[in-house]
């Protein structure tokens, strides 16, 4: 899936609590916040993402009580690290990405970030172009136009930046 849209939310923070469910509109988390005092936009702290392997060594199926500083995203939640130890209203912030909604009529508004609309109108011109009697012109352009996409897609994709430990094989003596 693309990430289209990205916002933000808040939730509350539980007293003793470790695990939170995602937005219902969320597609992929992107980075957790938290702050004990909300109203003030310097205090927030974006917590460290571990992996599920990395999570249960650190906590050792322990979760100490403290201010979290790390989260661990799991199927349907996430959970973070140390467990709470105040109550705070709006303390917890995520952002995230989700899908533009569907466009079911012609009073629906197209919802969908600007970059993503240059796309999509390109694309409607080349429709427009194809339809009209227009076809190798709109053909072309659809072939630089799929080219173009391919190359955002492989962007996306590339994990250069990804957190997760590698594998390194063992070599044979």
């Amino acid at each position: 899936e693309w990430q289209v849209l990205e916002l933000d939310a808040t939730f509350s923070i539980l007293l003793n609590e470790s695990r939170y469910i995602y937005p219902s509109d969320c597609v992929q988390l992107r980075r957790v916040m938290y702050s004990e005092t909300p109203s003030d936009d310097t205090t927030w702290r974006e917590l460290k993402e571990r992996p599920w392997d990395r999570f249960r060594i650190e906590t050792d199926a322990y979760l100490p009580q403290n201010a979290p500083t790390a989260y661990c995203v799991r199927a349907e939640f996430f959970e973070m690290t140390p467990r709470p130890a105040l109550a705070v209203t709006d303390g917890g912030k995520v952002s995230y990405w989700k899908l533009a909604d569907d466009v079911t009529d012609s009073t629906t508004e197209f919802e969908l970030a600007g970059l993503h609309r240059k796309t999509v109108r390109d694309l409607m011109v080349i429709y427009a172009k194809e339809r009209t009697g227009r076809a190798d012109e709109a053909n072309r352009e659809l072939a630089i136009w799929t080219e173009k996409l391919e190359r955002v897609a492989k962007k996306i994709e590339h994990r250069a930046d990804d957190i997760r430990p590698k594998l390194n094989l063992r070599s044979r003596m």
